[in-house]
């Protein structure tokens, strides 16, 4: 962690006139002030709070104009956020969002957009994110499909031996069985595991699945009082599912999920 006593002869969290800015997040409140922990670009940069008109957006000076979605600056964004969420009610901006000067956070943030950001802090108050993702063991997919669809199971065993050259539209068909009950498999699962956890959220977003074996890729945002509940219920289903399905909870991060603010209103 670098201290911030002084930026270019300037008190720290004060930022020089015409200096561009990185934008993290906003808050509620005017309170000027700064927050353990380095701006992004690896420069040691000091994180602090631009106010207007009861709303403060957080920043920092920024060295570049724009941010390759690289794991250093992922992580340095992610830091400032944590650090914030801490004290505060954040409101995420979209990372990368770069203000040329501390004008335009107003003109184009504060200013215009502030119904909406007050909104949005009352609606994440006391709430957090949490990302529940859940997978097939290895193995257990196709068993249990090859289990139930015996009309599968005699096809792939029929292709056993034999040459792809021979059996290609067989296999083109086996393929397509195969993905068909997959897909099937996972809604009717996902849906399942849904209906047993949706009732602790205030909100539900369901992401795309990631490879084969995952079933079900959601974030919730729910009540911070909610979340020894939520663990309680994911190690339930874990031990209901032993040796058969897998859990990783995530969190609580930052709701991006939930937010989608940008520098401009129709970005």
């Amino acid at each position: 962690m670098t201290a911030h006593p002084l930026k270019n002869g300037t008190p720290a969290g004060t930022p020089a006139a015409g200096e561009a800015q990185y934008l993290y997040c906003v808050i509620d409140g005017e309170e000027t002030r700064t927050f353990d922990v380095d701006g992004i670009g690896g420069k040691g940069d000091a994180v602090y709070t631009l106010p207007f008109d009861g709303l403060s957006a957080v920043v920092s000076s920024s060295p570049e104009a724009e941010y390759d979605s690289t794991r250093r600056n992922l992580t340095a964004h992610m830091r400032v956020l944590e650090t914030v969420m801490a004290d505060h009610t954040i409101v995420p901006i979209r990372f990368g969002s770069v203000a040329p000067t501390v004008e335009a956070v107003n003109d184009t943030l504060l200013k215009p957009q502030a119904a909406t950001i007050r909104g949005l802090l009352g609606e994440l108050e006391g709430r957090i994110e949490m990302g529940l993702k859940a997978f097939w063991m290895e193995g257990v997919l196709y068993s249990e499909i090859l289990s139930v669809r015996q009309d599968i199971a005699q096809l792939r065993d029929r292709l056993v031996g034999r040459s792809p050259d021979e059996t290609y539209y067989e296999r083109v068909k086996l393929g397509e069985l195969l993905e068909a009950e997959v897909s099937e498999k996972r809604a009717r699962e996902a849906t399942e595991l849904l209906a047993k956890i949706s009732p602790l959220a205030y909100r539900v977003k369901q992401q795309d699945a990631l490879g084969e074996q995952m079933i079900l890729n959601v974030s919730l945002l729910l009540d911070r009082d909610k979340s020894d509940a939520l663990e309680e219920l994911v190690a339930a289903l874990d031990a209901e599912n032993e040796n058969r399905l897998l859990f990783k909870l995530v969190g609580p991060t930052a709701p991006y999920n939930f937010v989608d603010l940008s520098l401009t209103p129709d970005a």
